[in-house]
């Protein structure tokens, strides 16, 4: 069963990475390669997305169950890894673009205050009246930066689902035919998001820990692999779950 807002079985998708024929060693190979990227940069990231893009697969447009795919057919799996990193970078390009300009902003006024010990008292009052705008300028590009955060988390897995379900990257920007979708199951995809968050934060939380001690450091990259895999899971089902409603229920059923 899809996700709906109706309906959510956190069990069967927190168990199911740990079920199936050779699932530890799966979660092993996927931990290797992303510990990899310590070394080499993005390649690595970009295989285990075509792996995830295979989970998704099967959620999408097969019988709708949770399964660790394995892991061969590795020039596929870079092929569909680059459709899906391209669907996040570019997506994400403008919460980039507006972190980078509130950043800049946040610098401007630490070299306004050398500025303003080197002017004469008649100016001080104005740079210091500059100074104060740009903070309020500088706060409120955190806030516009974090709104079009949350705003591209909330809707990434739309673009993400169309390009699995049809094995092209530029179904990413076919909007009408996604937000169709997105009308079917909009709280569907809120209780994804909200989720989503919450695994984020959980995530989180144990990567401090572990960062904390310099024994299970190692378990990192371990961590970071099953958080993606839940979240990516989560995309599908919302996915399926609206198409399953545009098409009136014609998709292959799970068990």
């Amino acid at each position: 069963m899809a996700i709906t807002s109706k309906n959510l079985d956190l069990g069967r998708i927190i168990s199911f990475p740990f079920k199936g024929e050779k699932a530890f060693e799966k979660i092993i190979i996927g931990t290797l390669v992303l510990l990899a990227s310590g070394v080499i940069p993005i390649l690595p990231v970009v295989f285990v997305e075509g792996y995830l893009y295979r989970m998704m697969k099967r959620v999408i447009s097969g019988d709708g169950e949770f399964e660790m795919p394995e892991w061969d057919d590795w020039g596929g799996l870079l092929k569909d890894g680059i459709k899906l990193t391209l669907t996040r970078w570019i997506y994400n390009l403008p919460f980039a673009i507006l972190l980078f300009i509130a950043i800049s902003i946040f610098l401007v006024p630490y070299i306004l205050t050398f500025v303003i010990a080197t002017t004469t008292e008649e100016t001080t009052s104005i740079w210091i009246g500059v100074l104060v705008v740009l903070i309020l300028l500088a706060l409120v590009m955190v806030f516009v930066t974090t709104f079009v955060s949350m705003l591209t988390k909330f809707f990434l897995p739309l673009p993400m689902g169309n390009v699995v379900s049809t094995d092209s990257l530029g179904a990413a920007f076919k909007f009408r035919a996604w937000w169709k979708i997105f009308k079917k199951n909009w709280d569907g995809f809120l209780l994804i998001f909200v989720i989503s968050v919450g695994l984020a934060f959980v995530g989180s939380l144990i990567s401090q820990i572990l960062l904390a001690t310099f024994v299970l450091v190692i378990l990192l990259p371990a961590v970071t692999f099953l958080m993606m895999v839940y979240v990516y899971a989560l995309y599908a089902d919302g996915f399926r779950g609206g198409m399953g409603e545009l098409c009136k229920g014609k998709l292959p059923k799970g068990k």
